[in-house]
């Protein structure tokens, strides 16, 4: 047998191996039993989590239900001012079709919009078209209050609104097609446009850009529909024929 200063190597080196091997098995079997623990745990991890989702469950459904009120509540109540908008305004009240101003540096003018005409647009932020205004009685700025950043992606266009457009006979001299990003008007139901088509009074009407059938920024000239909305939710909107 091979010696190196009185060391027996094979001996020894097998002694060693044993040594190491013995000390691994008891590692690999740490190892599983820990695996077995885990997979027990994350059994039971799923069935507490199955547990959790089922307890959410009317959390959930009692919060949507009231999400669901308050936005048919806000709906309701944005459709009755609608309506008393549908008012015809006194003649007196009434404004001129005249081409609007886009008034594309309102910070830089340091003016309110007292210093505008009515119905010109005015650009609060300069960036594109996402906060584009128009002028309304006294040059208060306004928007639609028929819609909001819940029901209206603003990366679609601008809206006309109602709150204007009621004190004009012919919204779409004031603000042509095509121009301003402009991809639907709010009307009133004596609007030129709308007596062009044959609609019921007392509804409310928009006048939108059909991107199913065309693309607003390569032919924003047509087509256009009109559509007819009722003030409840009983009856569905439908889009107008012409006469």
């Amino acid at each position: 047998m091979y010696s190196l200063y009185g060391f027996d190597v094979n001996n020894d080196i097998k002694e060693e191996e044993n040594k190491l091997v013995n000390t691994m098995r008891v590692i690999v079997s740490k190892i599983e039993k820990l695996k077995e623990d885990n997979k027990r745990n994350n059994e039971q991890i799923k069935i507490f989590e199955h547990e959790i989702t089922r307890l959410q469950q009317p959390i959930i459904k009692r919060r949507q239900d009231e999400a669901n009120l308050r936005q048919h509540e806000k709906l309701m109540n944005s459709r009755f001012n609608q309506a008393k908008l549908s008012k015809s305004p006194l003649f007196t009240e009434m404004e001129a079709n005249d081409e609007c101003d886009l008034i594309e540096f309102y910070k830089d003018c340091d003016m309110d919009g007292k210093h505008f005409n009515f119905g010109d647009i005015v650009d609060t932020e300069g960036y594109r078209h996402y906060n584009y205004k128009f002028v309304g009685k006294e040059g208060v700025l306004k928007n639609s209050s028929r819609y909001d950043d819940f029901n209206w992606n603003i990366e679609t266009g601008v809206i006309v609104p109602l709150e204007i457009t009621r004190y004009l006979t012919d919204s779409l001299s004031k603000y042509k097609l095509g121009q301003n990003c402009i991809v639907l008007y709010e009307l009133p139901f004596w609007d030129k446009t709308v007596q062009k088509y044959d609609v019921p009074e007392n509804h409310l009407y928009e006048y939108r850009f059909n991107f199913d059938e065309s693309d607003w920024n390569e032919n924003p000239n047509g087509p256009w529909d009109l559509w007819v909305i009722p003030f409840t939710d009983s009856v569905e909107e439908y889009k107008a024929k012409l006469k």
